[in-house]
Protein backbone atom coordinates (compact mmCIF):
# COMPACT_ATOMS: atom_id res chain seq x y z
CA UNK A 1 0.00 0.00 0.00
CA UNK A 2 1.52 3.26 -0.93
CA UNK A 3 1.97 6.24 1.36
CA UNK A 4 2.18 9.63 1.69
CA UNK A 5 5.05 12.01 2.92
CA UNK A 6 3.39 16.36 3.62
CA UNK A 7 0.67 15.25 0.98
CA UNK A 8 2.70 13.57 -1.61
CA UNK A 9 2.62 10.13 -3.00
CA UNK A 10 6.62 8.91 -2.44
CA UNK A 11 6.34 5.27 -3.16
CA UNK A 12 8.20 3.66 -4.58
CA UNK A 13 10.29 6.68 -6.16
CA UNK A 14 11.20 8.20 -3.54
CA UNK A 15 11.47 5.28 -0.90
CA UNK A 16 14.11 3.58 -3.35
CA UNK A 17 15.59 6.64 -2.76
CA UNK A 18 15.74 6.28 0.65
CA UNK A 19 16.74 2.87 1.40
CA UNK A 20 19.42 3.17 -1.30
CA UNK A 21 21.17 5.74 -0.03
CA UNK A 22 20.82 4.02 3.39
CA UNK A 23 21.91 0.38 2.09
CA UNK A 24 25.27 2.39 0.71
CA UNK A 25 25.98 4.26 3.51
CA UNK A 26 25.65 1.28 5.83
CA UNK A 27 28.18 -1.06 3.31
CA UNK A 28 30.39 1.69 2.83
CA UNK A 29 30.47 1.47 7.35
CA UNK A 30 30.99 -2.15 6.70
CA UNK A 31 33.89 -1.94 4.36
CA UNK A 32 35.83 0.65 6.40
CA UNK A 33 35.52 -1.65 9.30
CA UNK A 34 35.99 -5.31 7.46
CA UNK A 35 38.11 -4.28 4.64
CA UNK A 36 40.24 -1.38 5.45
CA UNK A 37 42.38 -1.74 2.58
CA UNK A 38 39.56 -1.03 0.05
CA UNK A 39 39.03 2.51 1.34
CA UNK A 40 38.47 3.80 -1.68
CA UNK A 41 35.41 1.60 -2.18
CA UNK A 42 34.28 2.54 0.58
CA UNK A 43 34.49 6.37 -0.17
CA UNK A 44 32.62 5.75 -3.77
CA UNK A 45 29.92 3.92 -1.26
CA UNK A 46 29.30 6.45 0.86
CA UNK A 47 29.64 9.56 -1.58
CA UNK A 48 26.80 7.65 -3.61
CA UNK A 49 24.22 6.94 -0.58
CA UNK A 50 25.10 10.86 0.33
CA UNK A 51 23.50 12.05 -2.94
CA UNK A 52 20.33 9.52 -2.80
CA UNK A 53 19.66 10.68 -0.03
CA UNK A 54 19.58 14.28 -0.70
CA UNK A 55 17.54 13.13 -3.67
CA UNK A 56 15.38 11.66 -1.31
CA UNK A 57 14.99 15.11 0.92
CA UNK A 58 14.89 17.23 -1.77
CA UNK A 59 11.74 14.76 -3.70
CA UNK A 60 10.30 15.29 -0.21
CA UNK A 61 9.67 18.61 -0.25
CA UNK A 62 6.64 20.49 -1.52
CA UNK A 63 6.50 21.41 -5.16
CA UNK A 64 4.00 23.49 -5.82
CA UNK A 65 4.97 26.56 -4.90
CA UNK A 66 7.76 28.60 -6.95
CA UNK A 67 10.68 27.44 -4.48
CA UNK A 68 9.26 24.10 -4.99
CA UNK A 69 9.50 23.90 -8.50
CA UNK A 70 13.03 25.05 -8.34
CA UNK A 71 13.62 21.97 -6.13
CA UNK A 72 12.26 19.96 -8.43
CA UNK A 73 14.42 21.30 -11.21
CA UNK A 74 17.52 20.67 -8.75
CA UNK A 75 16.63 17.02 -8.50
CA UNK A 76 16.06 16.07 -11.82
CA UNK A 77 19.63 17.64 -12.95
CA UNK A 78 21.18 15.70 -9.82
CA UNK A 79 19.40 12.39 -11.29
CA UNK A 80 20.51 13.43 -15.20
CA UNK A 81 24.06 14.06 -13.68
CA UNK A 82 23.84 10.49 -11.87
CA UNK A 83 22.50 8.70 -15.14
CA UNK A 84 25.37 9.87 -17.34
CA UNK A 85 27.76 8.89 -14.59
CA UNK A 86 26.28 5.53 -14.55
CA UNK A 87 26.32 5.02 -17.93
CA UNK A 88 30.12 6.17 -18.33
CA UNK A 89 31.06 4.14 -15.27
CA UNK A 90 29.20 1.38 -17.03
CA UNK A 91 31.29 1.63 -20.67
CA UNK A 92 34.25 2.27 -19.02
CA UNK A 93 34.61 -0.53 -16.65
CA UNK A 94 33.65 -2.88 -19.76
CA UNK A 95 36.79 -1.84 -21.54
CA UNK A 96 38.92 -2.12 -18.38
CA UNK A 97 37.28 -5.73 -18.04
CA UNK A 98 37.83 -6.23 -21.70
CA UNK A 99 41.29 -5.80 -21.43
CA UNK A 100 41.60 -8.19 -18.41
CA UNK A 101 40.18 -10.53 -19.24
CA UNK A 102 41.80 -10.74 -23.24
CA UNK A 103 45.40 -10.11 -22.61
CA UNK A 104 47.25 -13.23 -23.28
CA UNK A 105 51.13 -12.69 -22.00
CA UNK A 106 53.61 -11.87 -23.64
CA UNK A 107 56.83 -14.18 -24.56
CA UNK A 108 59.90 -13.31 -25.48
CA UNK A 109 59.84 -9.25 -24.87
CA UNK A 110 63.60 -7.84 -24.75
CA UNK A 111 62.50 -5.45 -21.88
CA UNK A 112 59.54 -6.37 -19.13
CA UNK A 113 58.26 -2.95 -17.38
CA UNK A 114 56.99 -3.86 -14.09
CA UNK A 115 54.86 -1.29 -12.66
CA UNK A 116 54.90 -0.20 -9.33
CA UNK A 117 52.17 -0.08 -6.12
CA UNK A 118 52.52 0.61 -2.74
CA UNK A 119 54.13 -0.74 0.23
CA UNK A 120 53.85 -1.61 4.12
CA UNK A 121 56.71 0.54 5.21
CA UNK A 122 59.56 -2.14 3.13
CA UNK A 123 57.38 -5.17 2.50
CA UNK A 124 54.98 -5.06 -1.02
CA UNK A 125 51.41 -4.73 -1.04
CA UNK A 126 49.15 -8.07 -2.02
CA UNK A 127 48.47 -6.01 -5.57
CA UNK A 128 52.52 -5.69 -5.45
CA UNK A 129 53.56 -9.09 -4.79
CA UNK A 130 50.57 -10.19 -7.11
CA UNK A 131 53.08 -8.49 -10.06
CA UNK A 132 56.44 -9.81 -8.69
CA UNK A 133 54.89 -13.22 -8.24
CA UNK A 134 54.37 -13.15 -11.90
CA UNK A 135 57.58 -11.53 -12.76
CA UNK A 136 59.29 -14.62 -11.52
CA UNK A 137 57.02 -17.23 -13.53
CA UNK A 138 57.73 -14.45 -16.72
CA UNK A 139 61.89 -14.25 -16.22
CA UNK A 140 62.44 -18.17 -16.01
CA UNK A 141 60.10 -18.25 -18.73
CA UNK A 142 62.27 -15.83 -21.16
CA UNK A 143 65.16 -15.65 -19.47
CA UNK A 144 67.33 -13.41 -21.59
CA UNK A 145 64.85 -10.74 -20.79
CA UNK A 146 65.91 -7.60 -18.80
CA UNK A 147 63.30 -6.26 -16.00
CA UNK A 148 62.70 -2.95 -14.85
CA UNK A 149 60.87 -2.61 -11.62
CA UNK A 150 59.80 0.80 -11.52
CA UNK A 151 58.66 3.37 -8.75
CA UNK A 152 59.76 5.90 -6.54
CA UNK A 153 59.22 6.07 -2.81
CA UNK A 154 55.24 6.93 -1.47
CA UNK A 155 53.72 8.44 2.07
CA UNK A 156 53.75 5.13 4.25
CA UNK A 157 56.66 3.51 2.74
CA UNK A 158 60.23 3.41 4.02
CA UNK A 159 62.30 2.82 0.89
CA UNK A 160 61.39 2.98 -2.93
CA UNK A 161 58.96 0.47 -4.26
CA UNK A 162 62.07 -0.27 -6.92
CA UNK A 163 64.06 -1.19 -3.86
CA UNK A 164 61.18 -3.32 -2.54
CA UNK A 165 60.68 -5.23 -5.50
CA UNK A 166 64.15 -5.57 -6.64
CA UNK A 167 64.95 -6.89 -3.33
CA UNK A 168 61.76 -9.32 -3.94
CA UNK A 169 63.15 -10.93 -7.21
CA UNK A 170 67.06 -11.33 -6.09
CA UNK A 171 65.65 -12.87 -2.53
CA UNK A 172 63.90 -15.18 -5.34
CA UNK A 173 66.14 -16.27 -7.70
CA UNK A 174 66.29 -13.58 -10.10
CA UNK A 175 70.16 -12.74 -11.32
CA UNK A 176 70.30 -9.56 -9.80
CA UNK A 177 72.18 -8.38 -13.02
CA UNK A 178 68.72 -8.83 -15.21
CA UNK A 179 67.19 -5.76 -13.06
CA UNK A 180 67.52 -2.32 -13.68
CA UNK A 181 66.12 0.15 -11.01
CA UNK A 182 63.49 3.12 -11.86
CA UNK A 183 63.27 5.15 -8.31
CA UNK A 184 61.68 8.22 -9.40
CA UNK A 185 58.52 7.83 -10.39
CA UNK A 186 55.33 8.53 -8.68
CA UNK A 187 52.73 7.49 -10.68
CA UNK A 188 51.75 4.90 -13.72
CA UNK A 189 52.35 7.63 -16.74
CA UNK A 190 55.98 7.91 -14.86
CA UNK A 191 56.56 5.13 -14.54
CA UNK A 192 56.16 4.21 -17.86
CA UNK A 193 57.56 7.72 -19.43
CA UNK A 194 60.85 7.24 -17.19
CA UNK A 195 61.24 3.50 -17.57
CA UNK A 196 61.17 4.44 -21.31
CA UNK A 197 63.80 6.48 -21.50
CA UNK A 198 66.09 4.08 -19.46
CA UNK A 199 65.64 1.57 -22.06
CA UNK A 200 66.43 4.46 -25.00
CA UNK A 201 69.52 4.74 -22.77
CA UNK A 202 70.37 1.20 -22.38
CA UNK A 203 69.17 -0.18 -25.91
CA UNK A 204 72.38 -0.32 -28.17
CA UNK A 205 70.76 -2.16 -31.18
CA UNK A 206 69.51 -1.39 -34.10
CA UNK A 207 66.10 -2.70 -34.62
CA UNK A 208 63.60 -1.54 -32.13
CA UNK A 209 63.48 -3.25 -28.60
CA UNK A 210 60.38 -5.81 -27.75
CA UNK A 211 59.00 -4.30 -24.57
CA UNK A 212 56.14 -5.65 -22.14
CA UNK A 213 54.34 -4.13 -19.20
CA UNK A 214 53.74 -5.75 -16.53
CA UNK A 215 50.54 -4.94 -14.08
CA UNK A 216 47.23 -6.38 -12.40
CA UNK A 217 44.16 -7.05 -14.43
CA UNK A 218 42.39 -4.02 -13.94
CA UNK A 219 45.60 -1.89 -14.92
CA UNK A 220 45.77 -2.81 -18.11
CA UNK A 221 43.81 -0.84 -20.25
CA UNK A 222 44.68 2.48 -18.86
CA UNK A 223 48.56 0.92 -19.14
CA UNK A 224 48.22 0.46 -22.74
CA UNK A 225 47.18 4.07 -23.21
CA UNK A 226 49.43 5.90 -21.75
CA UNK A 227 52.23 3.55 -23.31
CA UNK A 228 50.09 4.86 -26.67
CA UNK A 229 50.10 8.03 -25.63
CA UNK A 230 54.54 8.57 -25.47
CA UNK A 231 54.35 6.86 -28.78
CA UNK A 232 55.65 2.90 -27.60
CA UNK A 233 53.58 -0.15 -29.03
CA UNK A 234 53.79 -2.33 -25.62
CA UNK A 235 52.61 -5.99 -25.15
CA UNK A 236 50.86 -6.45 -21.75
CA UNK A 237 51.63 -9.17 -19.43
CA UNK A 238 48.57 -9.40 -16.50
CA UNK A 239 48.59 -10.57 -12.85
CA UNK A 240 45.89 -11.09 -11.40
CA UNK A 241 44.66 -9.27 -8.37
CA UNK A 242 43.86 -11.24 -5.02
CA UNK A 243 41.18 -10.76 -2.75
CA UNK A 244 37.52 -10.20 -4.09
CA UNK A 245 37.56 -6.82 -1.54
CA UNK A 246 40.49 -5.78 -3.50
CA UNK A 247 39.62 -6.28 -6.99
CA UNK A 248 36.25 -4.50 -6.47
CA UNK A 249 38.02 -1.12 -4.87
CA UNK A 250 40.82 -1.48 -7.94
CA UNK A 251 38.36 -1.80 -10.90
CA UNK A 252 36.37 0.72 -9.49
CA UNK A 253 39.32 3.20 -8.68
CA UNK A 254 40.57 2.60 -12.15
CA UNK A 255 37.08 4.23 -13.60
CA UNK A 256 38.70 7.54 -11.58
CA UNK A 257 42.24 7.34 -12.57
CA UNK A 258 41.34 6.68 -16.34
CA UNK A 259 39.22 9.59 -16.38
CA UNK A 260 41.86 11.38 -14.89
CA UNK A 261 44.34 10.84 -17.26
CA UNK A 262 41.81 11.48 -20.21
CA UNK A 263 41.27 14.77 -18.73
CA UNK A 264 44.87 16.23 -17.34
CA UNK A 265 47.36 13.41 -19.30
Amino acid sequence: MRRSYRGKDIFPYNIVLLISGMVLLLLAAAILMLVPHARFLALLFCCLGVVLLICFFLGSLPTFTASGAIVKWIRMVILLVLAVWFISFIVVETLIIIDAITTKNSEGSDYLVVLGAGLYGSTPSPSLKSRLDETLVYASENPDTIIIVTGGQGKGENITESRAMFTYLVEHGIDRDRIIQEDKATSTLENIRFSLNIIDRHWDKADDPKIAVLSNEYHLFRTKLIAAGEGQSVTLVAAETPMISLKFAYYAREYFALLKYLMFG
